[in-house]
C-alpha cells in the first residue's frame, strides 16, 4: 500500500494512461486508501480506470472521479452499494462498464449516464436500486450497448428506456417481463437479443410476451443482422 502511494505521488508531472484497482483481497485495509489513489490518478490525468471489488461493502466515490476531464474509459464492478456524488460530469468518457452495482435511487445511474456527452460504448449488468423503477439510456452518440439483466428480483429496474439514435450494435440478455421502451434505434445495424421467461410461475403468468416481442421487432425494422433466442417464439 505504501509502495502504491509512493509510486503515485512520485511520478512527477507524468500522466497515467491506465490504472487498475482490484480490491479482492484485504479489502478493509485497502478501502481506506481508495480515495487517495483515485485522487492521485485524477491529478495525473488518468485516461482509463478500472475499480473492482466483491465484498458487499458500501463504497462512496470521490467527486473528482465522476467529474474527471481526462477519463475516456471507466469500469466499475461492485458487489455492494455505490454512493455517487450529486454533481457529475465526464466530458471525455467514451466507454463505461457498470457491473453488479446497487445505488440508493436509479436516478443516480440515469444522471451518471446523462453526464457523459460523448459516450460511445456502454455495458450494464445487474444494476439494482432501493428506489426508482426506470433506467434511462438517452445518449445521442452511443454506438454500442450491452445489457445483461439475467436476474429478476427486488431492486431491479422495471422499465428500461432507450433513446439512442446513433446506436449501431445492441446486445440484450434479459427477462421478457421487463418493459423495454425503444424510442429511437434508427441507426441500428446488428442486434442480438436473448430474452427468457421468469422461472417463478406466479410472476410468469403475467408476462406480456406478445407485446414485448412486438416492441423489439418494430424497433429493429432497419437492422441488417438480427439474432433472437428461442424463447421469442415459444
Amino acid at each position: 500500500m505504501r509502495f502504491v502511494k509512493r509510486v503515485l505521488m512520485l511520478r512527477g508531472g507524468s500522466d497515467i494512461k491506465k490504472f487498475d484497482i482490484n480490491l479482492d483481497f484485504h479489502f478493509e485495509k485497502l478501502a481506506k486508501h481508495l480515495d487517495l489513489w483515485i485522487l492521485a490518478a485524477s491529478r495525473r490525468n488518468v485516461e482509463e480506470l478500472n475499480i473492482i471489488h466483491w465484498y458487499g461493502i458500501d463504497v462512496r466515490l470521490p467527486r473528482c472521479l465522476v467529474t474527471s476531464e481526462s477519463l475516456t474509459g471507466l469500469v466499475l464492478r461492485f458487489e455492494g452499494s455505490l454512493v455517487l456524488p450529486d454533481t457529475m460530469g465526464l466530458p471525455r468518457l467514451k466507454s463505461l462498464v457498470l457491473v453488479s452495482i446497487e445505488v440508493e435511487d436509479l436516478e443516480f445511474i440515469n444522471k451518471l449516464l446523462s453526464s457523459c456527452p460523448v459516450l460511445e460504448t456502454l455495458r450494464i449488468q445487474q444494476i439494482r436500486a432501493k428506489a426508482g423503477d426506470e433506467l434511462c439510456v438517452s445518449n445521442s452518440g452511443l454506438k454500442h450497448l450491452d445489457i445483461n439483466h439475467y436476474y429478476y428480483g427486488e431492486g431491479e429496474p422495471r422499465i428500461i428506456r432507450l433513446c439512442t439514435p446513433s446506436l449501431t450494435s445492441f446486445i440484450c440478455e434479459d427477462y421478457m417481463i421487463r418493459d423495454y421502451c425503444l424510442e429511437n434505434l434508427s441507426s441500428l445495424v446488428t442486434a442480438d437479443i436473448k430474452m427468457t421467461q421468469v422461472e417463478d410461475e406466479d410472476i410468469g403468468k403475467a408476462e406480456p410476451f406478445p407485446k414485448g416481442i412486438l416492441v423489439f421487432l418494430k424497433a429493429f425494422h432497419n437492422v441488417r443482422k438480427l439474432t433472437l433466442s428461442l424463447d421469442f417464439f415459444q
